[in-house]
This record gives C-alpha cells, sequence and structure tokens, in this order.
C-alpha cells in the first residue's frame, strides 16, 4: 500500500508513493516479488489518470515474459483486478511483474515518454493461489 517503503518492490516505472498511490510513469512499469515456485494470485488495485486521453486505460500484465491478462482502468475509478499466476511463470524465486501501458498519456506536447501518465497504484499483492473444493 502507500505510505510504506516498497521501493525494492518497485524497481522502475513509478513515482511515489504518493497520497493516492504509486504513479505509473511512462509507458511500462514493474514490480518485483520474491515468492515460492507455486501457483499464485496477483491482486492489482489500480485508478486511471484523470488527463485528457482514451476512456479507459489498457494494462497488459506479464510477469516474467508470460502474458498474464489485461485490466481496463477507468480514470477516476479504482479497481480490483487478480490474475492467477502459475508457477512456470515465478523463476529462480522471481516473479517479475511487468505493466505494459499502451494507452499512457502525454502530461505535455513535446515531453519524453516517461513523462507519460496511465495509472496510480493503490495495492499489489502476491497470494497462494486457492484451489477449488469439492464437498
Amino acid at each position: 500500500r502507500s505510505g510504506t517503503d516498497t521501493r525494492e518492490l518497485r524497481p522502475c516505472g513509478w513515482e511515489g508513493p504518493v497520497g493516492d498511490g504509486m504513479h505509473a510513469l511512462g509507458e511500462s512499469a514493474r514490480l518485483a516479488f520474491a515468492v515460492p515456485a507455486e501457483n499464485m494470485t496477483l491482486t492489482l488495485e489500480m485508478t486511471g489518470v484523470t488527463l485528457p486521453g482514451p476512456r479507459q486505460q489498457t494494462v497488459l500484465v506479464s510477469a516474467n515474459g508470460t502474458p498474464l491478462g489485461r485490466a481496463m482502468v477507468t480514470p477516476g475509478k479504482t479497481g480490483r483486478f487478480t490474475f492467477p499466476l502459475p508457477a512456470s511463470a515465478i523463476i529462480n524465486g522471481r516473479a517479475d511483474i511487468t505493466l505494459d501501458l499502451p494507452d499512457a498519456v502525454t502530461t505535455s506536447p513535446g515531453q519524453s515518454n516517461v513523462r507519460k501518465r496511465s495509472i496510480k497504484l493503490v495495492m499489489a499483492s502476491l497470494t497462494p493461489a486457492t484451489s477449488a473444493r469439492g464437498p
């Protein structure tokens, strides 16, 4: 959550934390988790930035190059998105999560793409996947 020291979990592509989350900068951002090689569930709470641009922000999520899914994030609204993370996508005890942000918005004309904005990350977590159990 915002407000805790999370620098080691967010190696690049982030600004903050600030009061409303960590802001993604540019067209991609990364998160890094040290986890056992078991099936996990990735949960992300994200809010779309309220800048002129697309009606929604597309977030393509992958782990160590394995696609996990897509989230459509609405400006000004916080949504919770979950993605299954298979054990096969965890390499050497690490889940390097990449958020590709193809709809990132340039804040000022002539600025480089590292000044593009798209989402605010409010929360990120990895938890062991729950298996469906019958009666």
